[in-house]
């Protein structure tokens, strides 16, 4: 056998072949909702810059929307990738294409660890928050 020749049992290979469409299809689904957030956040900005006055806080959600839209852009690049990489495994009995996919499935799931910590601290800070103005209001010190 040779050194760098790859060698997939074939209940393997549908295994590589099923989760190739699974992160296709979910990285098309990722995309759309990409594309109406964008889509939102800039009729939202547009709402709030063209109203004035108290609707002007519309522009600055448009923009949140349209930042969130931003950060998401990479994990859905990383999936593209990694189901293109894992058809091509299959197809191809490729190491190369196996270690793409391999490469981009880790990125992925690094990035929604690191995105799932920041969310969680940022609910622990705005809970604390909450409870903090919630007590002094409830004091009568707001």
């Amino acid at each position: 056998m040779e050194e760098n020749e790859l060698v997939l049992l074939e209940e393997s290979k549908a295994y590589m072949a099923s989760i190739a469409k699974t992160k296709k299809f979910l990285a098309v689904l990722f995309a759309i909702g990409l594309g109406l957030i964008i889509l939102a956040g800039i009729g939202v900005t547009i709402y709030g810059l063209a109203a004035g006055g108290a609707q002007a806080a519309f522009a600055v959600a448009g923009i949140v929307y349209i930042i969130m839209a931003a950060i998401y852009i990479a994990p859905t690049l990383y999936l593209f990738r990694a189901a293109e990489a894992a058809k091509q495994t299959v197809e191809n009995n490729d190491n190369a294409q196996l270690e793409e996919y391999l490469k981009n499935s880790k990125s992925y799931w690094k990035f929604m660890g690191i995105y799932t910590i920041v969310c969680l601290s940022l609910c622990v800070l705005f809970g604390v928050g909450a409870f903090i103005i919630g007590a002094a209001v409830g004091m009568g010190a707001i």
